[in-house]
Order: structure tokens, then sequence, then C-alpha cells
């Protein structure tokens, strides 16, 4: 949830900053400004290859939970595992075609984490406890992701922006590109939380 809620907070400024020129351009193409243009790519985007990572991921899960329930844990983690090159590929490229359409498979592959997140907090905590357990991991996952998240990359993007000298567009790409790597972690801990699982 932090790196999710820091990109869609910062994705958009990131396209403006980055590829300003080009996607006046290609707005104009379908007879657009640059923020409509760029509010339905990435509202389809998100919505669509968002939903199907989700559903893939549920499925996926339940697929290999039938064998083994380590696989609510391995499934989004390998997805992150994966996630984490393609999005840092889609922030780096120069054109911002190739960079939208990098960016269908990051949000399918970083969505997928979702269904096995929820069905683990839902087994593992006693019947009388679902409700609780289902709230207190959507609270943290709204305080450090929804929260944090977007503050801190926003804080990152002005120290590299400014203090490091890089300029507010090559901030702001390169403070999404380290929160990227933060998903080897996510991944790290989805394999270890797999593990445990009972």
């Amino acid at each position: 949830a932090f790196t999710t809620y820091a990109h869609q907070a910062f994705v958009p400024a990131f396209f403006f900053r980055v590829h300003g020129a080009e996607l006046n351009e290609l707005a104009s193409g379908f007879g657009l400004q640059a923020g409509g243009f760029l509010g339905i790519s990435l509202g389809l985007t998100t919505g669509l290859a968002g939903a199907c990572g989700i559903w893939l991921g549920g499925k996926l899960a339940d697929l290999g939970g039938k064998r083994d329930l380590k696989y609510y844990g391995l499934v989004p983690a390998i997805a992150m595992v994966i996630f984490v090159p393609i999005q840092i590929s889609a922030l780096l490229v120069s054109s911002t075609t190739v960079s939208l359409i990098i960016f269908a498979p990051s949000i399918f592959l970083i969505s997928m984490w979702i269904p096995p997140f929820q069905a683990t907090v839902q087994s593992v905590a006693p019947g009388h406890m679902r409700a609780t357990a289902s709230a207190d991991g959507l609270l943290v996952m709204n305080l450090v992701g929804l929260g944090l998240g977007p503050l801190l990359l926003g804080v990152l993007s002005d120290v590299l922006a400014g203090q490091a000298g890089l300029g507010p567009a090559e901030g702001l790409r390169w403070a999404l590109a380290i929160f990227t790597l933060m998903g080897m972690a996510s991944a790290y801990m989805f394999f270890r939380a797999g593990s445990t699982v009972q």
C-alpha cells in the first residue's frame, strides 16, 4: 500500500513534469487537453489493469493455496519482484506513449497482492475477530500507505530536486524509482508471511 498510494499520488505530476511536451502532442491528436488525456489514460489503465490484477491475484492464490497455503504469500511476492523492473522501466523510458503502455502491466502486478492479503487476514483471525482483523489491516494500510507513502515520496522528490540538484522533473522521476525499489522489501515480507501461514 505504501508504494501503491505514493505512486498514485505522484504519477500524474510525473507525466506533466517529465513528458509534458509529448503529452500535449498526444492529447491534441485526440482533441483533448493534456490533463483530460492523461486522466482518461491513467483512469482506464488503473481501472482495467488493476481489476484484472486483483482478480488474477486472488485466483492464483486460491489455486496454489489448495496445495499449500504459502501461495497466499508467494503470489504477491512474485508479482512484486516482477513489478519492480517493469515500473522502473516505465519511469525511465523517454517515450510518453511507451511509458503509458508499460504502466498497464505495472498496475496489473501491483494489484495482485490485495486478495491474498485480505484472504490471509480472514483465515488466520479467529471467527469472532475477523471484522476487527479486517479493520486493523485496512487501518494500517491507510495510515501507512495513504498517510505516509505520498508524504515521504513528496519529501524525497523535493530533496532530490533541490538539495541534490536534479530539478523538479528528474527529482520526481528518481523519487518514484526509489520508492519502486521498496517493492522488493514487500516481496520479501510477503514471502516470509507465506511461509508462516497455517
